[in-house]
C-alpha cells in the first residue's frame, strides 16, 4: 500500500509541478510583460515564478482583472497541489 502512496505522491508533485511552470511561462509572465511590470528573476526558476505570481496578483487587484486573478488562483492551487504530492511520498498518509 505504501507503493501506491508514494507512486500517487510522486505523481502529484510532477504534474502539479508541469502545470505550475506551464501556468508561470504561458500566463502570469506574458501577463505581467503586457502591463509594463518588470519581471522577476530569482535564484532558480520557482523562486522567480513566485515573485511573478505576487506581482500578477497585486496588478491583477489594482486592475480589477479577474482573468489574471484567475491565473494567479491556479497557480497558488498548484503549489498546494505539490505540497501534498511531497506530503504523500514524505510520510505515506
Amino acid at each position: 500500500m505504501s507503493g501506491i502512496l508514494i507512486l500517487a505522491g510522486a505523481l502529484t508533485l510532477t504534474l502539479s509541478l508541469c502545470a505550475a511552470l506551464g501556468l508561470w511561462l504561458f500566463g502570469i509572465r506574458p501577463y505581467l510583460q503586457r502591463h509594463g511590470v518588470s519581471v522577476a528573476t530569482g535564484a532558480t526558476l520557482m523562486v522567480g515564478a513566485w515573485a511573478d505570481w505576487q506581482q500578477c496578483r497585486d496588478v491583477a487587484r489594482a486592475n480589477d482583472d479577474s482573468g489574471a486573478s484567475r491565473w494567479s488562483n491556479l497557480f497558488r492551487l498548484t503549489q498546494i497541489r505539490m505540497a501534498v504530492g511531497v506530503v504523500l511520498m514524505i510520510c505515506r498518509i
